[in-house]
């Protein structure tokens, strides 16, 4: 008699039924139940599906509902042990095929049956080994499975208890299927999120940026170039040289100069008086007549006076002992050599104090004997400007006395006592005239390559101070010392700033690195946006300007 599905579930249920005794559990509300554990099993496997389907259409078979030539498309997708059973059903339908031919009641074919259920025996104790395993993680799954069969009539209203264990199987089966769906789900969204943050991140860097205006000083320099002037008459000249006028004038000049020394012979008490004289007679005062004033200090006339009877007269005066208490302010004075009747008739009052000084004697000293000489050399110099104006048709002209041609005379001594004395000179004017321009073009020249290569000149002084600083008359020829000056700024297109060592430095620390700067007077720092205060990472997006 052929072997049914039926029955060979029946075979191998009892060591299943052993293991799904009732168990008391907590379900996720906090009750306690009773958990049957009778068909607790996990997603069953492609062959363990197929293997029943194929059982139960060979019972369907041998019962005469369905043809064999139907089913093996059941077996197509089996691994090995289902291909074993795609060639026993080949077999199978062969022999079906030849019995319908030959016999009006054909035998059921058992032997394919049994093979069949020997190999769902076997496919069984696979399944048992494996829900040996499954067991130890039941406990975590009875919530699962009760919360099953509590959705099971809602998602599925033709849900029917009695349906075959399989229906369960595979629900669970395409719920696990489900779960993938919603893993690879969660992981395209981390994805999208890890690329909009990257995005984000571009933008940001993109967009921020600093910008630093620097306001340079413009600092005023010094410098000097020295060239050659060669004489018109003489031929050929050097890089730096110039035509122009190399000679000479030979001069003199003689001038009185007072002496400035002062020597201390002693002192003295003067100031002046006015007297009066308010009898009817003339009184006469010899020199030296006493005076004496009102705090009883004693002064005499400086020289003889007559004073008119009813009349005045002015007089000098000076104290008989000279000293600093001798100074006094204004004051009467009586004449105590007259009669006593007449005191207060003639007496003598000043009108300004009288000053106490040290009498002094002028003497020659060294200053002035050296300033005379000075000075008699400017005057040899304007004596050959004056000779040669109209002669010269050079802008600028250059007047050096030769100080070997000199020759002085001074009647005067140092420490001489004398009022004055008197100088006289003689010596050669040599005469430099050269065309300015050309000075000014090589001092500019000087200049522009006198300052560093970050700098620029932005102003010339024309004003230019020429000396000479050697002359040879029979060569015709003289150098000539120009100092000059100009003002530098920073260039626009300098690289004062070395921009990897202020990327990252935030807002306090790049004031401080600005304020060290040689060279700049301010600066201006601009953060975009606004409210980012640090500078980038990235050196392309700073951007320095020079401010003129």
């Amino acid at each position: 008699m052929p072997v049914t599905k039926k029955e060979t579930s029946k075979a191998v249920s009892p060591k299943k039924t052993a293991k799904r005794a009732p168990k008391k559990t907590v379900s996720s509300r906090g009750k306690t139940a009773t958990a049957k554990k009778t068909e607790t099993r996990k997603a069953p496997t492609k062959n363990k599906i197929a293997i029943r389907k194929v059982t139960s259409q060979v019972e369907d078979v041998n019962m005469g509902r369905k043809a064999p030539e139907t089913e093996l498309e059941l077996v197509a997708d089996m691994n090995p042990k289902g291909q074993e059973m795609e060639k026993l059903m080949q077999d199978f339908s062969a022999d079906h095929a030849y019995q319908t031919q030959n016999l009006t009641n054909p035998a059921p074919l058992t032997a394919p049956a049994n093979a069949y259920a020997q190999m769902e025996a076997e496919a069984d104790e696979e399944d048992e080994a494996e829900e040996d395993e499954y067991d130890e993680e039941e406990d975590d799954d009875e919530d699962f499975h009760a919360e099953f069969r509590e959705k099971i009539p809602q998602e599925n209203p033709v849900y029917n208890p009695s349906q075959k264990i399989r229906d369960e199987e595979e629900y669970l089966y395409h719920d696990h299927l489900n779960r993938s769906v919603s893993i690879y789900r969660k992981i395209a969204y981390f994805f999208v999120a890890l690329v909009a943050a990257l995005l984000v991140f571009i933008f940001f860097f993109s967009v921020v940026k600093t910008t630093i205006v620097l306001i340079p000083d413009q600092e005023r320099i010094q410098n000097n170039v020295v060239f050659d002037i060669y004489d018109q008459s003489m031929n050929g000249a050097g890089e730096k040289a110039i035509k122009g006028i190399v000679k000479k004038v030979d001069l003199e000049d003689e001038k009185d100069f007072p002496a400035t020394g002062k020597k201390v012979i002693g002192q003295e008490a003067v100031g002046k008086v006015i007297i009066y004289n308010n009898y009817n007679k003339n009184q006469p005062l010899v020199a030296t007549t006493r005076l004496l004033s009102s705090d009883n200090k004693l002064f005499r006339i400086k020289e003889t006076v007559n004073v008119p009877a009813g009349g005045s007269a002015e007089a000098e005066i000076y104290a008989d002992d000279p000293t600093p208490d001798s100074e006094i302010g204004p004051s009467r004075f009586t004449i105590p050599g007259l009669w006593a009747g007449l005191q207060d008739k003639i007496y003598a009052e000043s009108k300004e104090g009288i000053v106490y000084q040290k009498k002094t004697q002028n003497l020659v000293t060294k200053e002035d004997i050296d300033n005379a000489i000075r000075e008699l050399k400017q005057n040899l110099t304007q004596k050959a400007q004056a000779q040669l104006t109209g002669d010269v048709q050079f802008s600028e002209v250059i007047y050096n006395v030769d100080e070997a041609s000199i020759k002085t005379e001074i009647d005067a001594k140092v420490d001489e006592e004398k009022d004055g004395f008197k100088a006289k000179i003689q010596g050669s004017v040599v005469i430099v005239a050269f065309e300015g321009k050309q000075a000014i073009d090589l001092a500019k020249q000087k200049l522009n390559t006198s300052v560093s290569t970050n700098e620029e000149v932005l102003s010339f002084n024309d004003d230019i101070d020429y000396a000479l600083t050697n002359f040879d008359l029979q060569q015709g020829t003289a150098s000539v010392n120009a100092t000059f000056e100009g003002k530098v700024s920073l260039k626009e297109n300098s690289e004062i700033i070395d921009k990897n060592k202020i990327v990252g430095l935030k807002k306090d620390q790049l004031e401080a690195y600005l304020g060290s700067l040689p060279g700049i007077s301010g600066y201006e720092v601009k953060f975009y946006p606004s409210f980012i205060k640090k500078v980038p990472k990235l050196t392309d997006r700073i951007d320095i300007q020079i401010k003129k």
